[in-house]
């Protein structure tokens, strides 16, 4: 999937994903053989992401003097979502800008048949929490949460991972080319489940 828009933003400092393991420094590397500016690994990086389906890109780093002690790189990206209005529906809301105070009240009439305290069945009652939480979101026009986090302090400078990563992101293309569609992005999700099993679910950083 290719998308022609990507919003890219850049925030210092660098805001390492959450359970994603750090190299220890003795292990950094360098890696001189890349050249390149910043900016062109970036750049590189940005059209990699693109090519995903990217629409949203945060990345972030350190400069000067907290580069050089840390020089890790977070890159968080977000595919394009579709609108999901079924929480109407499954709570039994008829009125489609409802207050907080009404999703409260639909969701709890709907979650006293099914919890599980009361016999109910697990997985409806989750699903009814999740109906509520996007009924919220839908009214506080809330954003989501980037999708993805990649990190890398591997090498010695911010340039150089950034180059890491837009290297591995290509690698990882061409599960597809290899005739393996919907791999890359299960392997993409498989980096966000392992995140999230880690700090107990919680996100590394909204958009």
């Amino acid at each position: 999937m290719k998308t022609e828009k990507v919003r890219v933003q850049e925030k210092s400092p660098v805001q390492w994903a959450k359970g994603w393991p750090h190299t220890a420094i003795s292990d950094r590397e360098h890696k001189r053989i890349w050249k390149k500016p910043l900016s062109v690994y970036r750049d590189g990086l940005t059209e990699q992401l693109r090519k995903f389906g990217a629409t949203e890109v945060l990345l972030t780093y350190n400069t000067g003097d907290d580069a050089r002690r840390d020089p890790g790189v977070t890159v968080y990206f977000s595919k394009p979502r579709e609108e999901d209005s079924s929480w109407q529906l499954a709570l039994g809301i008829d009125n489609p800008a409802p207050t907080l105070a009404e999703i409260d009240k639909a969701f709890k009439e709907k979650a006293l048949l099914h919890h599980p305290d009361r016999g109910g069945d697990v997985e409806v009652y989750r699903a009814l929490v999740a109906h509520r939480d996007r009924a919220k979101a839908w009214i506080n026009n809330e954003k989501a949460e980037h999708e993805f986090a990649l990190a890398c302090d591997k090498f010695t400078e911010p340039r150089w991972n950034i180059n890491a990563l837009k290297l591995g992101v290509a690698a990882l293309r061409k599960i597809d080319e290899y005739g393996l569609p919907g791999m890359l992005e299960r392997a993409f999700k498989g980096f966000k489940t392992a995140i999230e099993d880690k700090t107990n679910g919680e996100r590394t950083i909204t958009a």
